[in-house]
């Protein structure tokens, strides 16, 4: 496809997000705020960014699964639309969600989906979504997956050969995700194929993408989620390391097995999985460590000596470092045994669970997300779509007043129904951040003040990113360890908190998450400290939060000096157009 130039300079690509009723809002979200940041990083260097658009049957607004509507930029349906307002299609993405069950037998959606993935020079979807192209024939011949739950669904389709155990396939000019949250990875994968692997970086450090499970339980097997090394006698030793751990694992004897000088092997590993013999060791040896403490009544000593650590103290400090919690404390919220087996056992998200070891909650739990003009859509939408999984609780959405309220990427509308006084006492009160929470914390924005009056009511006041902001300015972090997006650190400390870098902290009932995609977490966790681990993990593998970033590059302390001189320079940028725009 030929670009196309305004005034020398080449315009963005242009993404064509198709959304229907009933879509899953964590699909269009995640991808969203990664093409966001994407074009950010882009502008900076001079090169080509994203331009999102959305396409509605109709150009109408849609409604989520969840309630929220989302507007649009495009009628689906009107080929003069189209061809006005994205002539150039450079990716297609459809989205998934409850109502691909309805889309996916709608001939004039399927018509109009086959004619701009004609036009597109890529055909992508999320979780679901690819059980829309399926249907319009967008995958005959091609390899593909979904969510692992419609993943013999998407197999009737005979013509569709179906990877079941990847989180995206990229078969020709066809991508598509596994659910939900995958999405993200997806976005990160097709930014990386358009500009490479250092904006991909860039991007994941801003969103924070380093996934982690409740409490910070690791949230996948640390050799599958290293970045794989090239050289094949490295290679040979990280598959090697995970059956060895007891062993010495010093970087002189890694370097002999690798038949390396022991300087050249630290280097090269290093530079090819992004971190050191040392680190990945104390990360493996910690994941064995949390699976012993998890199904075994080993002693954490006995623990310690069997993953080759040795003492106990060792590690209780690998486990400060790694997790942000201790041995016994993980032990206690993550053992298996933890859960009385003559109890009777709920069904959540399609999966049978263990109820919690504490006594069950007589009253519904009023959970409140409150919301303002500009926030980061994905802070809000990750942890709603975590806490509304869980019948029996209700999730609120309020703001200073009703009606209608827009993202800071101007692209997701919320429909307001609940103001800030409707909601004075929630049991659980949740703030997300944006840019512009700088803002309303200096100059005491209604939402700091409800956040000031209910927190006195509250089983738990939570924040997402710069939300921490909100959080420090209604006086709550003063003397508190708290987290934040790291570019945010000095502002959370003017509070009086101690910034830590952790994905989630945990102060009395205060709990707040690092930036963006850290909300999941945060709501992950809430959801194991309020009903039990084994119900939160029956709702991540209900949404499929099985996130796997190409890169490691999601903490200040992980990415290299120049990806993070870049992404302090364009958030510096994004923050001083907020600030002018005031």
């Amino acid at each position: 496809m030929n670009e196309a130039h305004d005034g020398g300079v080449a315009a963005p690509r242009t993404v064509v997000l198709v959304a229907f009723d009933g879509i899953q809002l964590l699909d269009l979200a995640g991808p969203v705020e990664v093409f966001a940041a994407a074009t950010g990083v882009a502008r900076r260097a001079g090169r080509r960014g994203y331009r999102v658009r959305i396409a509605t049957p109709g150009g109408s607004r849609i409604r989520s699964s969840s309630g929220i509507e989302v507007g649009s930029d495009l009628d689906l349906f009107s080929l003069d639309s189209l061809a006005t307002e994205a002539p150039d299609v450079d990716t297609l993405l459809v989205v998934g969600g409850l109502g691909t069950r309805e889309a996916r037998r709608d001939d004039e959606l399927l018509a109009a989906v086959q004619q701009v993935s004609g036009r597109a020079r890529r055909t992508t979807s999320v979780c679901t979504g690819a059980l829309v192209l399926a249907a319009a024939g967008l995958l005959d011949g091609f390899q593909a997956t979904t969510h692992w739950a419609s993943c013999d669904l998407l197999a009737e389709r005979t013509e569709v050969e179906v990877l079941p155990d990847q989180i995206f396939v990229r078969d020709r000019d066809r991508w598509t995700s596994a659910g939900v949250t995958a999405g993200i990875d997806l976005a990160l994968a097709l930014v990386d194929d358009d500009l490479g692997p250092e904006v991909a970086h860039e991007v994941a450090a801003y969103l924070v993408v380093f996934a982690r499970r409740p409490g910070g339980q690791a949230q996948f097997s640390v050799a599958l989620r290293a970045q794989a090394a090239r050289t094949p006698a490295i290679v040979e030793v990280q598959q090697w390391l995970p059956d060895n751990l007891g062993g010495d694992l010093t970087v002189e004897r890694l370097a002999i097995r690798a038949d390396m000088s022991p300087r050249s092997f630290a280097r090269s590993f290093r530079a090819e999985t992004g971190t050191t013999p040392a680190a990945h060791v104390e990360e493996l040896r910690v994941e064995a460590a949390r699976r012993l403490l998890e199904s075994t009544d080993q002693t954490v000593a006995a623990i310690a000596r069997t993953v080759g650590l040795r003492h106990a103290e060792t590690l209780h400090r690998a486990f400060a470092r790694r997790i942000g919690t201790t041995p016994a404390r993980y032990r206690q919220h993550f053992s298996h045994s933890s859960h009385p087996p003559h109890l009777s056992a709920p069904s959540v998200a399609g999966r049978t669970v263990r109820p919690p070891t504490r006594p069950p909650r007589s009253t519904t739990m009023l959970i409140a997300i409150g919301l303002y003009p500009g926030l980061t859509v994905l802070d809000a939408i990750g942890p709603y779509q975590v806490l509304s999984q869980v019948p029996g609780d209700e999730v609120v959405i309020c703001a200073e007043r009703t009606g209608r309220l827009t993202d800071d990427n101007g692209l997701v509308t919320f429909d307001i129904e609940h103001t800030f006084a409707d909601v004075p006492q929630p049991d659980l009160l949740l703030v997300p951040g944006g840019f512009v929470t700088r803002k309303l914390a200096r100059d005491g924005d209604a939402i700091v003040d409800w956040i000031t009056a209910a927190h006195s009511h509250t089983t738990y006041t939570t924040s997402v990113c710069t939300g921490a902001l909100l959080l420090g300015a209604a006086g709550i972090l003063n003397g508190l360890d708290a987290t934040t997006h790291w570019s945010a650190y000095d502002d959370l400390a003017s509070y009086g908190a101690r910034p830590t870098e952790r994905r989630v902290v945990q102060q009395g009932k205060v709990w707040t998450a690092a930036g963006v995609s850290a909300g999941i977490d945060l709501a992950l966790t809430l959801l194991a400290e309020i009903h039990g681990p084994e119900v939160s993990q029956a709702v991540q593998l209900g949404i499929e939060y099985d996130p796997q970033p190409p890169y490691d590059s999601g903490s200040p302390s992980k990415a290299a000096p120049d990806v993070l001189a870049l992404v302090q320079a364009v958030n510096a940028e994004k923050r001083a157009a907020v600030l002018a725009e005031s």
